[in-house]
């Protein structure tokens, strides 16, 4: 490029815009051409050549760059009509609607994947410059340069963005018609080119610009919009006319959803994105899908950590109190401190105020009133005494001494205050009023009254308080008086003319050099220094221009001399005080190398250390390429770009030094491996391990689960069971620990509550049944019950309270009484005046339908119809809801039918107790005696048999019912068969051998092949003994686990006769196929009731083809009545009380 002067009219009339390379070029110095260029691509090429450079050849490097990823060209040149603004201050040109462009499309190849440092924006003027920078952030564009084409000269880059900024209507191109920068702006992009201006008014500037915009229209490079092409679907087109129209490529691909598969399991969201496209770097929005082992789901989303231990809140009854509390999932209930108010009464009768699960207090911090030795009461803490407690009650008091009336707490003495009340005193001996308090002394106050007062020296007079003396004030009244000077001054009073400072300005003159000066007339003439600028001379002398106060043997001469080296003998000029040694002679001279180059150096540089920088050709000894490098400079490696062969076949540009062994092939193929699973990958990458996500079943109980495919499947099947179990509650446990739902793992919930409402203190599989130790809430008219709730009530014998004037019952308390309900409406008036809405003989409700202020609680309260008539007549239970009486007496009266709950009686919005009701107690007192008759007819559950007599009981049903007394089988080899299917806590049963031998001893047909043949003819038979054997003993005895237990063995013992008969008759064997696989484990669980009838139509079976076959015996696992607590209990209308499952 020319130089820039910045004087315009000296660059024109002396030519300093020329540069001294084109001086040399003109003044016909023998110059080289470049002719072979190994940057840009060819089409690139094509803009300079030969509108610039005559000739220009292409290296077989350029050709061989991959396209621009996201554009259909890799070069283009946008047309635009957007106008030029004008930069005053900087003399200088912006655009901002094409800044906006080239931001956006820089924007847009940063989302292709490109590295900023492989993006350079340059533009012609240093407005547009400044115009870029602040829309282009470095949290955004960190490493993306952006230079004016002066700067760039020399340099280069994979991506050129070029804004030319002119556009008027004037003509006006600028210096953009200069051939030198034209060059520069053009030829610095290696692989892609984006030139954004208006082209039709370059085309009538320049002549250079009218032919390379010729060539570029002729290739179809020009135009004005830009087709962007998306990486992933290359199929999808998006036209760009103006900034705008790049919202329709967001993430720089295209508005279709990326949808790609992620290694959590969930598809990408994102918009089609270039970038990341193996998603290393993305963050999966979705809800994250991991579930506590309550199943509770992790609140997070799925790329952040889960939020375990889980901290749901969930229902939980604290043992220790057995209140129900919401605790954190994760909390164990034994753990956690219950937050309930403490109810206990304090030895002061007063109700704790701790918390249920933290220790009483042990000082009462109610407040009480206690009676003070005053005779005043004062609220003291409960558990304190009245020592030392000051009356804070205010009592009216009088001064002795004034007799003036005061209010003042009580522990304070009237002597130890003063009186506060304002009286009107005259003072003495001025004779003024003035109001002060009643305790101050009028002697010692001083009079703030204002009066006139005359000075005496001076005869003016001022304002002043009464008790001031004129004596020790000054006159504060200004005058006008002559100074010593003569001069007028304006002063107060009491000054002193001879102290004052005259501020009058004179002129004064020096005496020693006498020059003058304007100073204050007070100013002394001595004081001041004359800074009068004069011209003296140094003792080098040199003249300077000095203050007229200062020395000149202090000065430092700056005057600029010339000074010779002492060695070299070459001039320089440097400041007369400073001195030549220890400077080094800059002066460049010509120089033999040791090289035998010839170099213009510093007079002080050593040829020895200077590195010799004329450009020589050098060539590789390894291959045939040759470099141009200074002449001190190391060859190294050949650097030079070529084609290679890689092992694969594939070629590949590299380095010429690098070896193909070090190299890796970039392409890509689809491989298959061989599971059948293909992917894309690279050319020698191997997949190891399929990561390819599979469905894969376990073969014991049908469940799936995903896993990679090289991943193999567990050996237990962890899926939640999920059954429910007798009790109501879910299953915990999972598949395998449930043996595929034969099985299930003990309830680990508390008891549903028991019968009469209250919280059951008791574990779910409990087999003893709990007493409710809660108070009994029942009550009538006449007292409250005071016994525990498992305790019998005692009857009340007072007269029955539930009259009217209408209807009156005869009974006692106790008893049912013999009157009917009364319909008529309450006849009494409420608090606000107005007909109460409730029923005669009822308490009255505590709402009014009327009042406006009470219509939002009366909404709130009532359940059902609240627009109904005014007639409709309400009742209002203990829990304070508001029912219709005729609708609430349906709904009571439907719980008593020809089989009904034992419960108590319960309203039927929030299902709280009704302890107390006139028109619905004989209904409490049914309910009452229904809970009385299942507490009598509840018994303790039958203690249940040892394991071993059990085990031995189940054994029998396997063991033949005829076994031989030949030699050759003998009763330990029937012995051994029974205890090989024993576990090893089994094998040393006592009374097993002498049972199984009486067994033997009383049968006596040769028909035992079904036992010595079981293992080896149906092998899951064996094995699923062995796992009722291990569930029997793990598991705490449980009105379900009674219930796996006889389901597991008649399945069981359903094979084996099964097993049996197949083997008498081989050609029925097909028929029992189809019940086979429905007995196998994981299969759905079968009623007991097709169970049972599938095994006697077997055993009827076995016994037509006169097999013998013991008949199943299932007393010693069928569970008892008493087993199933924590069901629902149920009464009959003849009084029976059974339980049945929830």
């Amino acid at each position: 490029l020319r130089p820039n002067p910045n004087e315009y009219y000296h660059a024109r009339k002396y030519n300093l815009d020329i540069s001294l390379f084109e001086r040399l070029i003109k003044i016909g110095i023998p110059h080289a051409t470049l002719e072979i260029q190994h940057r840009m691509r060819p089409e690139i090429a094509g803009l300079v050549c030969p509108y610039i450079y005559p000739k220009l050849v292409n290296h077989d490097t350029v050709l061989i760059y991959q396209d621009v990823r996201g554009v259909t060209t890799n070069m283009y040149f946008f047309d635009h009509k957007y106008p030029e603004a004008e930069n005053d201050d900087l003399r200088s040109h912006s655009n901002a609607e094409e800044a906006k462009l080239v931001v956006a499309l820089c924007d847009y190849f940063l989302k292709q994947g490109y590295s900023p440092t492989q993006i350079t924006v340059l533009t012609t003027y240093t407005g547009q410059l400044l115009k870029l920078k602040p829309l282009m952030p470095r949290s955004k564009f960190e490493g993306v340069r952006i230079t004016a084409v002066d700067n760039f000269q020399g340099e280069e880059n994979d991506i050129i963005i070029l804004s030319l900024v002119r556009s008027n209507d004037n003509g006006r191109a600028g210096f953009l018609s200069i051939e030198n920068r034209i060059c520069v702006a053009l030829s610095r992009a290696k692989k892609g080119f984006y030139c954004f201006g208006n082209f039709t008014l370059l085309r009538s500037c320049c002549d250079t610009w009218k032919s390379i915009l010729q060539y570029v229209e002729q290739i179809g490079k020009l135009n004005t919009s830009l087709e962007l092409r998306c990486l992933v679907h290359p199929d999808v087109r998006t036209i760009i006319y103006t900034v705008d129209d790049f919202k329709k490529v967001p993430m720089g691909g295209c508005k279709r959803i990326c949808n790609a598969d992620l290694r959590c399991g969930h598809a990408c969201t994102m918009l089609c994105h270039p970038k990341d496209r193996d998603h290393k770097y993305y963050k999966c929005k979705r809800q994250c899908e991991n579930k506590c082992d309550n199943g509770h789901r992790c609140h997070n989303l799925c790329y952040m950590k889960c939020s375990f231990p889980c901290m749901v809140l969930v229902d939980k009854i604290i043992p220790q109190c057995g209140h129900e509390q919401e605790v954190p999932c994760y909390c164990d209930p034994q753990d956690y401190e219950c937050q309930v108010p403490c109810k206990k009464e304090l030895t002061c009768g007063h109700t704790c105020t701790s918390k249920c699960g933290y220790p009483c207090i042990k000082y009462c911090k109610v407040l009480v009133p206690k009676p003070l030795p005053c005779g005043h009461e004062a609220l003291i803490k409960c558990s304190k005494g009245i020592e030392g407690h000051k009356c804070i009650t205010e009592v009216l008091k009088v001064f002795p001494d004034c007799k003036h009336p005061v209010m003042l707490p009580c522990h304070i003495s009237i002597d130890e205050v003063c009186c506060q009340e304002e009286v009107s005193r005259t003072l003495k001996p001025c004779d003024h009023k003035v109001v002060m308090m009643c305790f101050e002394s009028a002697d010692n106050y001083k009079c703030q009254h204002e009066v006139e007062k005359e000075f005496p020296n001076c005869g003016h007079s001022a304002m002043l308080p009464c008790s001031t003396s004129i004596d020790e004030v000054r006159c504060q009244k200004e005058v006008t008086r002559k100074l010593p000077c003569k001069h007028d001054a304006v002063m107060k009073c009491s000054e002193n003319v001879d102290e004052h400072k005259c501020e009058f300005k004179t002129v004064k003159k020096f005496p020693k050099c006498g020059h003058s000066v304007v100073s204050l007339c007070s100013t002394p003439i001595d004081t001041l220094c004359c800074k009068e600028k004069v011209m003296k001379t140094l003792p080098c002398k040199h003249e300077a221009l000095l203050k007229c106060f200062e020395s000149v043997d202090k000065y430092v001469c700056e005057y600029g001399v010339e000074k010779k080296f002492p060695k070299c003998g070459h001039p320089i000029t440097l400041p007369c005080n400073k001195s030549i040694e220890g400077l080094k002679c800059r002066k460049k001279v010509p120089r033999i190398l040791p090289c035998r180059h010839e170099a213009s150096l510093k007079c002080s540089v050593d040829v020895k250390t200077y590195s010799c920088r004329v450009n020589v050709q050098k060539s590789y000894s390894d291959c045939d390429h040759s470099i141009t490098l200074p002449c001190s400079t190391h060859i190294g490696d050949c650097q030079e770009m070529v084609l290679k062969t890689l092992p694969c076949g594939h070629k590949t540009e590299a380095k010429c030094c690098t070896s193909v062994r070090r190299l890796k092939c970039r392409c890509t193929g689809n491989v298959t491996l061989k599971c059948g699973h293909s992917f894309t990958t690279r050319c020698g990458v191997t997949i190891g391990k399929c990561p390819e996500l599979t469905i894969k079943e376990f073969p014991s109980c049908g469940h799936s689960i995903k896993l990679r495919c090289h991943e193999s499947l567990h050996p237990t099947c962890t899926a939640k069971c999920k059954a429910k179990l007798l009790c109501g509650h879910q299953c915990t446990g999972n598949c395998s620990e449930c043996y595929q739902g034969r099985m299930h793992k003990s309830c680990p919930f508390q008891m549903f509550p028991l019968p009469c409402g209250h919280p059951a203190k008791a574990q779910c599989t409990s087999m003893s049944f709990p007493t409710c130790t809660y108070k009994c809430e029942y009550h009538c008219s006449h007292r409250g019950c005071t016994h525990n709730c498992s305790e019998p009530c005692s009857p009340c014998k007072k007269p029955c309270s539930w009259n009217c004037e209408h209807y009156k019952c005869a009974k006692e308390c106790y008893e049912l009484c013999d009157r009917p309900r009364c319909d008529q409406p309450c006849p009494k008036l409420i608090q606000c005046r107005h007909p109460c809405i409730g029923i005669c003989g009822e308490r009255c409700p505590r709402v009014c339908r009327v009042c406006p202020n009470q219509r939002e609680k009366f909404r709130k309260l009532c359940i059902g119809n609240i627009d109904a008539k005014e007639a409709t007549r309400y009742i209002q239970l203990s829990c304070n809801h508001l029912f219709e009486v005729k609708r609430l007496d349906k709904l009571l009266d439907e719980q008593f039918q020809e089989c009904s709950i034992v419960e108590p009686l319960m309203c039927p919005a929030c299902k709280k107790h009704i302890s107390f009701s006139h028109r619905y107690g004989n209904l409490i007192k049914r309910k009452k005696e229904m809970i009385k008759a299942w507490r009598s007819t509840m018994t303790q559950p039958v203690s249940t048999e040892r394991q071993d007599t059990v085990i031995k009981k189940l054994l029998l049903n396997f063991v033949p019912a005829h076994v031989p007394e030949s030699a050759d089988t003998p009763l330990t080899y029937v012995l051994k068969k029974i205890c090989r299917l024993l576990p090893p806590i089994f094998k040393n049963v006592s009374g097993l051998q002498q049972q199984c031998e009486s067994l033997i001893i009383e049968n006596e047909t040769n028909q035992y092949s079904a036992l010595k043949d079981l293992q080896r003819r149906h092998p899951q038979i064996s094995t699923s003994l062995q796992e009722l054997f291990e569930f029997f003993d793990k598991t705490p005895p449980s009105a379900q686990k009674s219930e796996d237990v006889l389901y597991e063995t008649m399945r069981i013992f359903l094979l084996y006769v099964i097993s049996n008969i197949s083997h008498a008759v081989p050609q029925q064997s097909e028929d029992f196929a189809h019940l086979t696989e429905k007995l196998k484990p994981g299969q759905p669980r079968l009623s007991m009731t097709v169970l049972t009838s599938h095994l006697d139509a077997m055993q009827n079976t076995a016994e037509k083809l006169n097999l013998k076959l013991n008949r199943f015996d299932a007393t010693c696992l069928s569970p008892t009545k008493a087993t199933f607590i924590n069901g629902i209990w149920i009464i009959c209308s003849s009084g029976h009380v059974f339980c049945k499952p929830r």
